[in-house]
């Protein structure tokens, strides 16, 4: 019979709160071992604490710790408290402070409580390396904690963590999905590969903001109180701007300095040769192509720029539009796709509609000029045209299939490799 980690049967074993007289630990760790496969630690071997967020210590109705009881009357009170146990229920941290950070709602007056201690091993397959300067906003759901202590790897997708995350995925994606219609997906085949996670940002509840990471793109709500309606309510970030300068945002005008992406854009992650989002770093001031002209440059992974090649004249492909904001133009087949339509899913039903009702919605403003490259696909080498936008990489490969010449990078997966520094 399958057993599932219980957050209140762990925290009760080892009921260590902090602030509070200290408690021993090896109660919690027994019922890792019982329920979790989790094997007790060996005699010397150098261990690390989690934390949680613990709902129940107060006085107040059921020992919610929003009092009177009369309070609960109210629907955002009895919302709030909703939002704690099942909060506190499925996540785990890596240290106060983030436990602390990612409360579920504002005035939470839940305790920080301390939950056991873990091998460095282990705990670093649930938060990461114990120097990863991120660490303190990763949280982790306990449906992860199980298949990590059972010595299984992290399920390959996640549920959407916010109703309205579902419903942007559900409107361009869903359709591809269900089969209704041919054409490349815009943020993923399938569900997110992470949780919800919160990470810093100044404008952000508490200077944090919700997120999650799909294949092409990562999700954000940077203003829970902002119109939902909006198709601006869930943004997603500008993650290639990020990659190509190797500056980390952490605001509107909040920046941490890091190294651009050696990372490949487009093709085989393990290529070589294909250019990456550092590549790109060359040429962003580059002067843009004259609408109507025939794209024939081509860049290397040095970034070294060709002009006038006779292969790439040869495929036809041209400037579509420049954008007078960034002073780039950008190629024809994406900008097509920039404002297609076709069917999407809309409140409960398909229908025919513009993609996207901003056509700078899902990519962002063109950063860069369109570049031929050489890059490994699946194991072949080809051209492909690429171009850096603000929030998507898109590539043209003009063998494939029509309906999938024009797709959209995995910038989602390769954003959170180069922040997290996982695969």
């Amino acid at each position: 019979m399958e057993r599932k980690l219980d957050r209140r049967t762990l925290l009760k074993g080892s009921a260590a709160i902090l602030g509070g007289a200290a408690a021993s630990l090896s109660t919690g760790l027994s019922a890792f071992a019982e329920l979790g496969n989790f094997q007790s630690t060996p005699q010397g071997q150098t261990t690390l604490t989690w934390y949680a967020l613990d709902p129940e210590w107060g006085v107040g109705l059921d020992g919610c710790p929003i009092d009177p009881a009369a309070v609960h009357q109210s629907t955002h009170a009895c919302h709030a408290c909703n939002s704690c146990h099942h909060h506190a229920e499925n996540k785990l941290f890596p240290s106060m402070t983030a436990a602390d950070q990612n409360r579920a709602h504002v005035g939470c007056k839940c305790l920080v409580v301390e939950g056991g201690e873990l091998p460095v091993e282990t705990w670093e397959v649930l938060f990461g390396a114990q120097d990863n300067i991120e660490r303190e906003q990763v949280d982790r759901r306990w449906d992860w904690v199980a298949d990590a202590l059972a010595g299984e790897p992290e399920p390959a997708e996640y549920a959407f963590d916010n109703p309205a995350f579902l419903r942007v995925w559900e409107r361009t994606d869903l359709p591809v999905r269900e089969g209704v219609v041919s054409r490349s997906w815009l943020w993923t085949d399938g569900l997110p590969f992470t949780g919800g996670l919160s990470e810093d940002y100044e404008e952000g509840p508490f200077g944090q903001r919700l997120v999650q990471y799909c294949d092409k793109a990562r999700m954000e709500i940077t203003d829970p109180n902002a119109d939902a309606s909006s198709i601006w309510y869930v943004t997603n970030g500008l993650l290639v701007v990020e990659l190509i300068t190797g500056r980390m945002q952490v605001g509107h005008n909040a920046f941490i300095d890091r190294e651009p992406a050696v990372v490949n854009t487009a093709g085989d992650p393990d290529d070589e040769d294909g250019p990456t989002y550092a590549t790109f770093g060359a040429v962003l001031d580059a002067a843009p192509l004259p609408v109507g002209s025939v794209i024939s440059q081509g860049i290397n992974r040095a970034g070294s720029v060709a002009t006038d090649v006779q292969a790439f004249i040869d495929e036809g492909v041209s400037v579509g539009y420049t954008d007078e904001v960034t002073n780039h133009s950008i190629a024809a087949p994406f900008w097509d796709f920039m404002n297609s339509s076709g069917p999407v899913y809309q409140d409960g039903e398909y229908i025919e509609a513009q993609l996207f009702l901003d056509p700078f919605f899902a990519t962002g403003r063109p950063i860069a000029e369109p570049y031929w490259a050489q890059v490994r696909v699946a194991g072949v080498q080809q051209f492909v045209l690429i171009q850096c936008f603000e929030r998507r990489v898109l590539t043209y490969t003009p063998q494939n299939d029509p309906n999938w010449r024009v797709e959209a990078g995995n910038v989602g997966r390769h954003y959170y490799a180069w922040r997290y520094g996982a695969e």
